[in-house]
């Protein structure tokens, strides 16, 4: 007899196995797509990605202060 909670473990590792196929994809998309990229233009990608993060974790800090306050 199956369990409600090993039901939803057995989801739970479907969803995580897609997840990590789907970043294993990408990663031999970018690996393949790299050599075409100059090192300049492999910088400004990552200098972007930056960019990105740290405005979303500007985001969150302020609107978690907003939401403290």
């Amino acid at each position: 007899m199956i369990h409600r909670g090993d039901t939803e473990d057995t989801e739970r590792d479907r969803d995580i196995r897609m997840n990590q196929a789907q970043r294993d994809k990408r990663l031999v998309g970018a690996q393949r797509a790299a050599p075409l990229l100059s090192p300049h233009h492999s910088l400004l990608i990552t200098h972007h990605s930056l960019l990105i993060t740290h405005h979303s974790l500007l985001v969150t800090h302020y609107s978690s202060l907003i939401t403290h306050y």
